[in-house]
């Protein structure tokens, strides 16, 4: 049924930008909101319910690993672990950047086109994991800090119910100005988060290539490699406590970056020279 309300308001035949997905499957509809409304309780509570039914071992159409509806509602997609937490994951589409709600209580939250929308999006999101930890606290929401939302959020206690996935476009660290900005926005997440929840990352392993194509003015570059830096870079995150990790790698051009990157995860406990010389040889 359609449920207007749970989303996005002020964009009625603005053919708004959303996510591809959500595109692809409405290629003309001029009406369709880019995002929900993060403000409205009935679309916190619709999620908690998506939360408690995949923790309780069922599953919902449209949700986690049954985007076409195709398994049984009965059907377990994401089994409970003995001992281990469960995260369910829940993350706004990846629409276009000053896309959201214009509703007055979103707007009082977040202003039209803010370069800062944490408070907002970990608003929605600690509702949500309050909402699930009423009925067992064991049930727990996973989301990402991602491009608006990477930043830390200052004025929202996260429930500890919550795990975060910093996504780190660090092959752009070789800029000083990218390096000093995104790595203390980092640095406040692990300080303030590390040692209460699991913190993860998401990296984006790309080249200067991509940097000159998509950031840059589309100039030709120099090709470059960084693998001292990239053994650097993973073992400050191991030593930071970063509990997993997830990488988009150009691997036809940084396969050495994405194997120590890889090897330092699951061992952190070789020098920078013996990582070297054990993958030369």
């Amino acid at each position: 049924k359609k449920r207007p309300e749970l989303f996005a308001k002020g964009y009625t035949g603005k053919m708004a930008g959303v996510d591809p997905i959500l595109r692809s499957n409405y290629p003309n509809d001029k009406d369709i909101p880019p995002q929900l409304c993060y403000s409205n309780p009935d679309t916190v509570k619709y999620y908690a319910d998506e939360v408690m039914t995949y923790f309780n071992g069922g599953c919902v159409k449209g949700g986690w690993l049954n985007l076409h509806g195709r398994n049984e509602q009965t059907d377990t997609l994401i089994p409970l672990l003995e001992g281990q937490p469960f995260f369910y994951p829940v993350e706004p589409g990846d629409s276009q950047k000053d896309k959201v709600c214009l509703c007055p209580e979103c707007k009082k939250r977040v202003a039209p086109g803010a370069t800062n929308i944490s408070d907002h999006k970990f608003r929605f999101i600690a509702d949500i994991a309050n909402k699930t930890a009423e009925k067992n606290p064991r049930a727990g929401v996973s989301t990402l800090a991602y491009i608006r939302s990477l930043y830390y959020p200052e004025n929202v206690k996260l429930p500890s119910n919550v795990s975060v996935q910093l996504c780190l476009p660090f092959y752009s660290w070789w800029h000083p100005v990218a390096y000093a900005k995104q790595h203390a926005i980092y640095k406040k997440w692990v300080k303030n988060e590390a040692k209460k929840r699991p913190l993860t990352l998401w990296t984006y392993m790309f080249n200067a290539q991509y940097d000159a194509d998509v950031h840059f003015g589309k100039y030709k570059s120099f090709p470059n490699l960084y693998p001292q830096f990239v053994i650097d870079t993973f073992k400050e995150f191991s030593d930071d406590g970063i509990r997993g990790w997830f990488t988009e790698v150009v691997r036809n051009q940084l396969f050495m970056e994405s194997y120590l990157a890889a090897r330092i995860c699951y061992d952190n406990s070789m020098s920078k020279e013996q990582l070297l010389d054990d993958y030369y040889n």
